[in-house]
């Protein structure tokens, strides 16, 4: 039995597989960012900013850091069904600048007090949080 259908037929599921990927390639390449900008910062700065003149040692500091971040990103998802985002690509810029922050607080240490690093790891969970929902 000979297949009587045109190639063009059979060519049709990936023209449209190809069409949504380009069309998804936005959402992707932002979230993308968002989330390799969010391990960079948990993974790469959080060991290393520690304020020295506060009782906490290091590591309790570090527990700190993850518990404000799970606290932000709980918010941010618990609240998706009233916000949607459509510029998805502003959460990847503005998780961008909060990984150069970081970065240059971990190098050069400026920051004069632990709670503004507390808020910008809690704006950081947003972020993720904003990402991870219904976008």
């Amino acid at each position: 039995v000979v297949s009587t259908q045109s190639t063009a037929e059979h060519q049709r599921p990936y023209v449209k597989l190809y069409t949504t990927a380009r069309e998804l390639k936005y959402f992707m390449m932002s979230l993308f960012l968002v989330y390799v900008a969010e391990y960079l910062i948990n993974q790469g700065t959080f060991e290393i900013i520690w304020f020295k003149d506060m009782a906490w040692s290091a590591a309790v500091q570090y527990r700190v850091y993850q518990v404000v971040y799970q606290v932000g990103v709980t918010v941010s998802r618990s609240s998706a069904s009233f916000y949607h985002f459509t510029h998805v690509h502003i959460l990847s810029i503005l998780q961008c600048v909060n990984l150069v922050y970081f970065i240059c607080e971990a190098r050069f240490a400026f920051t004069p007090h632990i709670s503004i690093i507390l808020i910008l790891i809690f704006w950081e969970g947003l972020l993720v949080g904003g990402g991870g929902g219904p976008t």
